[in-house]
């Protein structure tokens, strides 16, 4: 199959969500271009895709007829065989309304990523709501990467002609233990960290959609509890003077520090399917996470879902899940055998594939 993803997202996420699911999809025998800012994806996609470079407009700017210029010219140009694509996949709400504001004349698939108004409040979350409505009908199906993402949409009325849920992957290598769960102590003893000590993961940017608030309102009352925690914060932007705070910033190799891990916190506002979550069950780490920042559906056992506007809930979770004990096991288990199995790269990339063969077939 010849597919064509376009992405005008520049960020971490949908960056690498789109990397694991093109290195699947090329790994089948698929014909994959990437239509995307080459200032990411020469970084990010695996080399047996072909990228073409989509220089990235501001969003809302008045240059969106050039931004369907430009999809429709990498459409008509075909594949790296010159033949015309199967099928256009449009990732995040950029690409989304601009390849779907005209039609390609082939079948299109819009993935959000994360609704767009979803941090939106008032008249302008009901405006881009709308919006949204109004462009479900003008593609051919749409890919929620969770169950949370498709049931919001649902609440606003969105209802695509065809649609199904396909989660992401995890990012990073799944964690292949000698034994039924992972030690931690070799990986805290490579990165010199206290083999006795309380240690959790924040994985992701502190921008607003990841309530850096939250984190530091939680690790203060985990601090109140227990004085010899530490948080490894592996993420760009600011972090307070706070005790027991190891900030790290972008972090390349993230599964070698989650594997020190007891277990790793989540507060965000509003997510699509985080890789966060993914990465730390793909290591065997549980997850505490907020309920805007996934469905306890999704998450499936690996972890629990707590209220992140309430810091002593956070940290009661945090602190109960200490390596080793039954139920650390048990969730770490739940997680690995996850990324083994529904999350697991092929599994997803064959979901999204049997999708296409769907929409082309009718």
């Amino acid at each position: 199959m010849r597919i064509l993803h376009v992405s005008q997202p520049t960020g971490y996420g949908v960056a690498m969500a789109l990397r694991t699911l093109t290195s699947s999809q090329v790994a089948a025998g698929h014909d994959v271009t990437v239509l995307g800012a080459s200032s990411t994806f020469n970084l990010a996609l695996d080399r047996r895709a072909r990228l073409v470079d989509w220089t990235r407009s501001k969003p809302l700017d008045p240059r969106l007829p050039i931004d369907i210029g430009v999809i429709r010219r990498a459409v008509r140009a075909g594949a790296a065989d010159g033949q015309p694509f199967d099928v256009v996949h449009l990732h995040s709400s950029r690409a989304g309304v601009a390849g779907r504001a005209v039609g390609l004349g082939l079948p299109v698939v819009f993935q959000p990523h994360g609704w767009s108004f979803h941090p939106l409040q008032g008249r302008r979350r009901e405006l881009v709501a709308g919006m949204e409505r109004r462009m479900a009908t003008r593609s051919t199906g749409l890919i929620y990467c969770s169950s949370a993402e498709r049931r919001l949409g649902l609440a606003v009325g969105i209802e695509p002609p065809r649609h199904v849920v396909a989660h992401n992957a995890p990012s990073v290598e799944r964690l292949v233990a000698p034994g039924p769960v992972p030690d931690r102590s070799a990986a805290r003893e490579a990165l010199n960290l206290p083999l006795d000590a309380p240690i959790f993961a924040f994985v992701g940017r502190l921008a607003p959609a990841k309530a850096p608030d939250r984190l530091w309102q939680a690790w203060s009352a985990v601090r109140r509890r227990d004085a010899w925690a530490q948080l490894l914060v592996m993420g760009d932007g600011y972090v307070p003077p706070l005790a027991g705070i190891r900030h790290l910033g972008f972090v390349h190799d993230v599964g070698s520090h989650l594997d020190a891990c007891d277990a790793m916190m989540l507060l965000s506002r509003w997510e699509g399917m985080p890789l966060a979550v993914l990465d730390a069950m793909a290591r065997g780490v549980p997850v505490v996470a907020s309920r805007e920042a996934i469905d306890p559906e999704d998450l499936a056992g690996a972890g629990v879902v707590v209220n992140g506007d309430v810091p002593g809930e956070v940290a009661d979770a945090l602190l109960a899940r200490r390596a080793g004990t039954v139920q650390w096991v048990r969730e770490a288990t739940a997680g690995l055998d996850l990324t083994a199995g529904r999350y697991a790269p092929d599994r997803v990339a064959q979901r999204v594939c049997d999708f296409y063969h769907e929409l082309v077939a009718a």
